[in-house]
């Protein structure tokens, strides 16, 4: 599983176990980037549920989220098949 898919100021990606980004990538998780630069979890999935990084989501613009959720579970569940 290797992807990156961008959706406004969100980014729904595959990654590591530990969320990183080298590595096989076992995971996916949707993370945003701040005014510096730096990229910031924003969710992720675990054991096939979204696990949301304290309340990160609601930061963001939530069609946008919402969109990148739905897609998660689609790669995660075609990764499964």
């Amino acid at each position: 599983m290797n992807f990156k898919i961008e959706v406004g100021e969100l980014t729904l990606r595959s990654c590591t176990e530990n969320l990183m980004q080298e590595g096989e990538h076992t995971r996916a998780e949707i993370v945003a980037r701040n005014e510096s630069g730096s990229v910031y979890t924003v969710a992720y999935w675990e054991s096939g549920s979204l696990t949301y990084v304290d309340i990160r989501p609601l930061d963001h613009n939530q069609e946008d989220f919402s969109k990148l959720v739905r897609l998660g579970y689609e790669l995660i569940d075609q990764q499964e098949d």
